[in-house]
């Protein structure tokens, strides 16, 4: 199911009709699981947190800085008892394996062949990640920070000149229930105060935020052993 899944959302961009219907409905069956907990482009909010290679010009008045993030809860007792080191290892090697099959994954092959990290993109690389400190995934990823002790992974990339940014994974849980989010920052480096962003664009949001969504939700379910 979720390697049909990635093939669809792949094809949807080479059938826009098609495509159209598929991510709407996608996306409304993804909304009973995964919540959108925040949508901003404008200063950064340091209440969500400050990511490790975020910028001071970020959180200046007139900073145009692209944020969201989606979250899934689930009860507690569904999850394997793992600590959030294993949890987020094993969620981070399916979900980003996943990824790098995916339209955008051969898309940043495709933008970074001429790097020499090309082993970074294969399918077999990623599920043998540790996802360290340091860490390179599809050759544009680099684990900026991590911390096992609070459930938080950090993966900064910088695609060009004009767009970079860091993708925060969250594991947070008590007794009762765990929930797995993940936060996009997206800033222009070389002017913090326009919005030259991909996901600035509606289009280009929608399929972001869906993919976002679908990651999460089947990454959980990979836990759950529901795959």
């Amino acid at each position: 199911m979720a390697n049909n899944t990635i093939y669809i959302l792949s094809a949807c961009l080479l059938v826009p009709a098609t495509g159209i219907l598929y991510f709407v409905h996608l996306h409304k069956k993804l909304s009973k699981r995964v919540t959108r907990k925040y949508l901003h482009v404008g200063e950064y909010d340091l209440t969500l947190g400050r990511p490790a290679n975020f910028p001071d010009a970020g959180t200046e008045p007139g900073a145009k800085v692209f944020t969201d993030c989606f979250e899934a809860k689930v009860p507690t007792k569904s999850l394997p008892p793992l600590g959030y080191k294993d949890l987020h290892t094993k969620f981070l090697r399916y979900n980003m394996g996943r990824f790098s099959r995916m339209l955008q994954g051969y898309l940043l092959r495709l933008v970074n062949r001429d790097k020499a990290d090309t082993e970074g993109y294969s399918y077999d690389s990623i599920l043998n990640l540790d996802f360290k400190v340091g860490d390179l995934v599809m050759g544009t990823y680099r684990i900026t920070r991590r911390d096992d002790a609070t459930g938080l992974v950090e993966l900064g990339f910088e695609q060009d000149k004009h767009v970079a940014g860091v993708m925060v994974f969250r594991i947070e849980r008590d007794d009762e229930f765990t929930s797995f989010s993940t936060q996009t920052v997206m800033w222009d480096p070389t002017d913090y105060s326009v919005a030259r962003l991909p996901l600035s664009k509606p289009l280009v949001r929608y399929w972001h935020e869906v993919t976002a969504m679908w990651l999460i939700d089947t990454g959980v379910k990979h836990l759950q052993n529901r795959d």
